[in-house]
């Protein structure tokens, strides 16, 4: 869900994978690198604090790119924000990927058939035309890239990886 407050347009995580053990929001300032352009400036990111300004990742983030569920992370204050992540400390070695479904006829078969490849899912919303995705090993990431590439051959869906290579 993106909610706009005064000039700033945030995307927010309803449904953390890692909900139980986050206990802290974070930022992830998305700016002029932003695909998603004029409407959305920040990401929402629910994060375990470990010390004062480090903090490990608890969500599958929708825009940000290079960072992954279990990511350590180091933070600073940035643009009135005291908590915005500057760097990546330890990687976790999970991968993120994003799927935007054409329709969504198939969501909840989707949804339940990346879940059978052992990977965790995010939705913005119940039934929302994008989803976020973590494969925690690579052994799990070629079963999902299969299976998307499988998907976007019929046309339902389109995906990307959340890494830059």
């Amino acid at each position: 869900m993106m909610r706009d407050t005064e000039s700033t347009r945030i995307v927010v995580h309803d449904f953390p994978a890692w909900r139980d053990k986050a206990n802290f929001i974070i930022a992830s300032y998305l700016g002029d690198d932003s695909e998603v352009g004029d409407l959305v400036e920040w990401e929402q990111i629910w994060a375990q604090q470990i010390a004062q300004d480090r903090f490990e990742i608890c969500c599958i983030p929708f825009f940000a790119y290079d960072l992954a569920l279990g990511d350590k992370v180091v933070t600073r204050p940035f643009n009135s924000k005291e908590y915005v992540i500057d760097s990546i400390i330890q990687k976790s070695g999970h991968r993120t990927y994003r799927l935007t479904f054409f329709r969504n006829d198939k969501w909840n078969e989707t949804i339940e058939d990346i879940m059978s490849l052992g990977c965790l899912v995010e939705s913005r919303w119940a039934r929302s035309k994008m989803i976020s995705i973590d494969a925690a090993t690579p052994e799990k990431a070629v079963g999902l890239e299969k299976y998307l590439n499988k998907l976007e051959g019929a046309n339902e869906i389109t995906w990307e990886s959340g890494f830059r290579e």
